[in-house]
């Protein structure tokens, strides 16, 4: 994987990609359509034969990302609610953009996720949407309907952009 030379997680490449894909797919406002990404993706890629899949993983699992012979399959935990399993996807995705490998021995796993964090979030929550949202004085409850994320997870946000 390739790292900043500090071995630092990647988080303004991440956020570019997630930039990049919005607006090849065209997508101009809230909330982001995972269905009109994945097909993209699926059009993009079409040697990755890209499939999103639920699962029953149980509590401590919310998602996967398996590349294998040319299948490209995100799994994510259908007991989830729906705000997580966007987030699980989305996170995904970058894991399969930022071209992250599993690996046991692998000691880099905290960045691939910060990086896999930072690609979801700006993909669900696009930083110049949400300035322009923010700009017209929405309530947190509103803002996380909009971008059909939780409460969290824009407030999260809203921060990590120093935005509050």
């Amino acid at each position: 994987m390739e790292t900043d030379t500090n071995n630092m997680p990647r988080v303004g490449f991440a956020r570019t990609l997630a930039r990049q894909l919005i607006t090849k797919t065209g997508i101009q406002a809230p909330p982001v359509s995972l269905r009109e990404i994945i097909e993209h993706l699926q059009n993009e890629y079409p040697w990755a034969n890209l499939q999103v899949i639920s699962f029953d993983f149980g509590e401590k699992i919310s998602g996967i990302f398996v590349l294998e012979d040319n299948l490209a399959t995100i799994g994510y935990n259908q007991n989830e609610h729906w705000h997580r399993r966007r987030f699980t996807i989305a996170h995904e995705i970058g894991h399969m953009l930022l071209k992250h490998t599993c690996d046991r021995s692998d000691s880099e796993d905290g960045i691939k996720e910060t990086e896999a964090n930072s690609f979801a979030a700006e993909l669900l929550m696009p930083l110049e949407m949400i300035k322009r949202d923010c700009s017209k004085k929405f309530k947190l409850d509103d803002l996380a309907r909009r971008y059909t994320v939780s409460k969290q997870a824009i407030c999260y946000r809203l921060m990590d952009a120093k935005i509050i």
